[in-house]
Parts: C-alpha cells; structure tokens; sequence
C-alpha cells in the first residue's frame, strides 16, 4: 500500500504520521531507551482491535471516549475493555476516568511509536 492509499481503517495512513522531523529524533530515541515498549506497540498493532484501537486514537488527537470507540470498533464492550487494558498494560495508552471513561496515549513516547508501528502498517514502503 502507497503512502497516499487508504489504510485498512479508512483513512490514508498519513494520519498516524508524527510531527517533522522531531518525532523522529523522539522515536529512535524512544527505540534506544525503551525497545520492548516499541516491539508492545508493533504486537499491538498486528491485532485488528488494537490496531484499531490505536489508530482511532491517533486520528482523534490522542484523546478518545468509549462511547467513540464503541461507534469506531465494531465489538462488543467487554472485547473493547479487555483491549484497552491489554494496551494500558504495555504502557501505551492511559484510562482516564470521568463521567465516562477516555482512552488517550499513555505519554508523549507512546503517541510517537504508536503512529510509527501504525505508519509502517499500513506502509509497505515505509
């Protein structure tokens, strides 16, 4: 798939991309400093629901309730929340409890290799 193709989820896989040149300085940092949180987001990213998951997250700024998930992800709540704690567990994404529950990147490290193992997902030339 070409960079300017739709990714699996609908949308060109340029979303999921960082920042400038920034992020990625941040990334190869993040691969020196912390190579088993980045193999996690790879792992994660080759499960549909994970994947998913985060790319719904990367396209809506990093910040999204379960109420948008369950209209993104086609599954039942519970296989939702298992996800969810599957990726908090790994350190990628944080569960913020309010009103409702919101699901945003764990930290600053987890967006960029998130977008990174997304990016190379849905590019096969990346």
């Amino acid at each position: 798939m070409s960079k300017s193709a739709p990714g699996a989820e609908g949308g060109p896989s340029t979303l999921v991309r960082g920042r400038g040149t920034s992020t990625a300085d941040r990334l190869h940092q993040v691969r020196q400093e912390n190579p088993s949180r980045v193999f996690d987001a790879y792992d994660a990213v080759r499960q549909d629901t994970q994947r998913r998951l985060l790319y719904a997250l990367a396209t809506n700024d990093g910040r999204v309730s379960y109420k948008q998930l369950s209209r993104e992800l086609d599954v039942s709540d519970r296989t939702r929340r298992k996800h969810v704690s599957a990726l908090a567990d790994a350190g990628l994404v944080e569960r913020i409890e309010a009103n409702f529950t919101v699901v945003t990147f764990a930290d600053d490290d987890a967006d960029v290799i998130c977008r990174e193992a997304l990016a190379r997902w849905f590019d096969t030339d990346v």
